[in-house]
This record gives C-alpha cells, structure tokens and sequence, in this order.
C-alpha cells in the first residue's frame, strides 16, 4: 500500500490525468448504463409443461410424463429432473448443470428430445419448453378498462399491444384477461336420445370437418400445382350445417337439429377488474438490453396519446410501474451521495484547509464513478442490488475520507 502511495505522490501529473479521465469516463458510462429492476441472473432451470385435458393424474403419468422423461434423460448437462403429475397436467422440472459451457445447447437437445416423442395422445397439447430466466421480469403494466362489451375492449387490447410492441426495447408484450374467443356446441340430451346418437358421434363429425391438410401436387401442361384441402371452420353457421348422419333418401341431420352453436369467450378462474370495471392489463416484458427506464417512460406517453384516441368509456392507466423503485433508488442514492459530500466539506473546513478539504471532497463521486466503471467492465448494471451495496459502502466511504485525511494533516 506505502509503495502505491509513493507511486501516485511522485507522479502527480498521471495522478491528476487519471483522475480527470475517471470523472469522464465514469460520467458517460454511468448515462449509457442499463438500469433494471434486478440483476440478470441464470437459474439454470427449465421446464416443459404439457397439458392433457380431462385426464386423471394416473394418465397424465403414464402416457405424459413417463414418455417425455425417458427422452429427456439421454439429454447431456442435466444434474437433476423432476416431474409432476397433475389433474390435465405434466410438469417436468430440469435442473441444468451449473458448470456446462453452453446453457443454450442443452436447451436446444431438451427441446429435440421433446419433439422426439410420438406416442402423446391426440388429445394433449403440444409441450411448452420454457427456461426460466430474470430477464423476463416485468417492467410495466397497463389496464385497459371500460363498460363496453367485451369484444372491444378485446380488439382495443390487441391493438394496443401490437402498437407498443415496436417500442424499442419491449420483447414482450403479455395480456391478463385476455380471453379467447371459442365456439360452443350446447347439445340436447333429449335430441341426442331420439335420433338415436352419443357425445363421441357429435365429435367426430366436427373433427372431421375442421380440417386443413396438404394433399401433394398436380401436374398439368408442365405446369405444377399444389393441392391443399381447407375446410377449418370460420363460422358459427359452418359448424350448425355440419352434417352428423345421413342416409340413401337424403335425410341429415345436421348439428343445429340436435343443439345450439354459439360464440363465447373460454372460461378463466381469476377476472381482472379496475376500478370496478372489467379490465384487460398489459405487461410490457423488456429485452436484455433494454433499459427498464426509458423502456417505461416511452410507453407511459404513447400511453397518454393513445388516451386521446380511445373511445369515450374506455381508459386506459399504468396500475404497476416498476420502474418507480429504480427511480427511487437512484434519487436515494445521489441525494446520499450530496448530503456525504456536503457535510464532509463543510466539517473539513472547520479544521483543515480549503484545498484539503476540496480534494478528500472529491474522492467520494471519484469511488463512485470507478465503481461504475468496473460494473460495466464485468457487463453488470445498474439495479437495485448494486446500488444498495453502493449506498452502505457510501456512509463507510465518508467515514474513512475524515480518518484518513485527519491523520495526514
């Protein structure tokens, strides 16, 4: 430590350009600094989730998740795997080896080992592989509320989110109470009996019809034609005309004899509401480079255009900001950091001379700075980890800049 003291005393010019270079340098670097909620970490953990309507746990097990398993086992990198057999669920939950090189490539083999497996029911839906992730922490969200039906507020969301989409920044952009339109087929028990038919008839007429296949090519003339047989339903009068039975003399029967289609929304266990109305809530989910900041500033005044556009009955209000406790954060922080460095001066001048007292003074944003610098060295930002550390160790920072200048004068 004498010896790096000697260095810097003998040296006064480089001690001076030096501490001239890390004000500029800590300066810039601290104004083009990522600032987030939370630091970006790697919880090494992935899970894939796969859901089997109407189905008991002990299918789940035996047709879900034991096949996915022996798949997912082959994988290399994993240190440990556990499933979940739930009503309509299968949950497996891969912990990955934390000293692997490449995070990416073992997700990459969980996810061709998945896609490897052909023996799911046709009655379960495809495998969502999700590895969990800090990045994907919220930012900001807004709620879209109103007493207007449905089906507007529906097509005012939609629009929303696909125009704040394009902020620079935003990766993501989830709905909460967003639901799915669907179609409904209500069947009279009563008309099922007297036709003469079940449940499982009425099904397998509809699947036969909503249907989208590639039936290969054509040829004609040299020319090559690609044939696809479409035949998805679009309408609620399609699925009424659908055709269940029929016989030589041209009698049918047709879906709306034995029942009623209509159009509804998918039925949902939590409802949002604000302020008592039913209530659409976007969550703008940002980019890993994105700054949580800027990212919620740019959508809270698109925010208030989009306010002047919407028709009367509707609002739309951020009810989470979280960039409101980085902001608060920071404010703590740098008023900290001008209270230190006011009452250090003024309690050095008491004592010492302007010029010592100046100088001790200054090694407090100095330290600061030279922090920042380092953190953007090690690709770190700027969150409420960091600068919570950087607020305890300020209060230490005043505290020895008194004892150490006091001794040496």
């Amino acid at each position: 430590m004498a010896a790096i003291l000697k260095f810097f005393l003998k040296n006064n010019l480089f001690t001076h350009i030096l501490t001239i270079a890390v004000f500029l340098l800590g300066t810039l670097t601290y104004l083009s600094m990522r600032r987030e909620a939370f630091p970006e970490i790697d919880f090494e953990i992935t899970t894939v989730m796969t859901l089997y309507p109407g189905a008991s746990p002990q299918e789940v097990e035996k047709l879900v998740t034991i096949p996915l398993e022996k798949e997912v086992k082959e994988v290399d990198g994993i240190k440990e795997l556990k499933s979940i057999s739930t009503e309509n669920r299968s949950l497996l939950i891969i912990k990955l080896d934390p000293d692997a090189r490449d995070i990416d490539k073992i997700n990459n083999d969980i996810e061709k080992a998945v896609d490897r497996v052909r023996k799911l029911p046709e009655d379960a839906e495809t495998p969502e592989i999700t590895p969990i992730e800090s990045s994907s922490t919220p930012v900001l969200e807004l709620s879209l509320s109103g007493a207007v039906p449905e089906r507007e507020l529906r097509q005012w969301a939609k629009r929303i989110a696909d125009q704040l989409s394009l902020i620079r920044g935003v990766s993501k952009v989830a709905k909460r109470g967003y639901r799915d339109q669907e179609i409904l087929v209500e069947v009279d028990p009563n008309k099922l009996s007297f036709y003469h038919l079940s449940i499982q008839d009425v099904i397998r007429a509809l699947n036969l019809r909503n249907i989208s296949s590639p039936g290969g090519t054509l040829e004609d003339k040299g020319t090559e034609f690609l044939v696809r047989t479409v035949g998805e339903f679009n309408q609620k009068r399609e699925i009424e005309k659908v055709i269940i039975r029929s016989n030589d003399e041209g009698q049918l029967i047709r879906i709306k004899n034995i029942g009623k289609v209509k159009n509804d929304f998918e039925e949902v266990a939590v409802y949002n509401k604000t302020r008592g109305e039913k209530a659409i809530n976007l969550v703008f989910l940002k980019r890993k480079s994105g700054d949580s900041i800027h990212i919620a500033d740019a959508v809270i005044n698109e925010i208030n255009k989009i306010n002047e556009e919407l028709p009367e009955g509707i609002q739309a209000e951020v009810v989470n900001d979280f960039s409101y406790y980085i902001k608060r954060r920071l404010k703590v922080l740098s008023g900290n950091l001008g209270f230190g460095m006011g009452f250090v001066l003024l309690a050095l001048l008491l004592f010492m001379t302007v010029r010592v007292s100046i100088i001790v003074t200054l090694g407090i944003p100095f330290s600061f700075l030279a922090a920042i610098i380092f953190l953007k060295t090690g690709d770190m930002t700027i969150n409420l980890i960091s600068m919570f550390g950087m607020v305890i160790v300020l209060g230490m920072l005043v505290d020895d800049a008194v004892v150490v200048c006091e001794n040496i004068y």
